[in-house]
């Protein structure tokens, strides 16, 4: 028992030359954060441009409405002055079908 103690000594494992320092992962974490906002920048433009196509839309609805008013009321000033007609023709085929006329 009086045997001195020894001990294996193993050196601490030493960082392998393929691992990153520390700094690198704080690297690529700016890297993301900025690729990140690109992204997001992008996608801003995208929704500004697309706000601006639905106004453009809008007005493009708005004057198809117009157009469509107008036609439609045509289309009814139309229909009285056939329904005006129509009358008169008939009155006029009542006048010539009578006896003596």
């Amino acid at each position: 028992m009086d045997e001195p103690a020894s001990a294996q000594i193993i050196a601490f494992p030493r960082a392998r030359a393929s691992e990153q320092p520390r700094d690198a992962g704080r690297e690529r974490l700016l890297a993301a954060l900025a690729s990140l906002e690109e992204a997001l920048a992008v996608q801003r433009r995208a929704i500004a441009e697309w706000r601006g196509s639905l106004t453009d839309l809008r007005g493009a609805v708005e004057a198809l409405g117009g157009s469509l008013r107008r036609y439609r009321d045509r289309l009814g000033a139309l229909g009285e002055r056939a329904t005006e007609l129509d009358t008169q023709a008939r009155q006029l085929e009542n006048l010539t079908a009578q006896p003596g006329a």
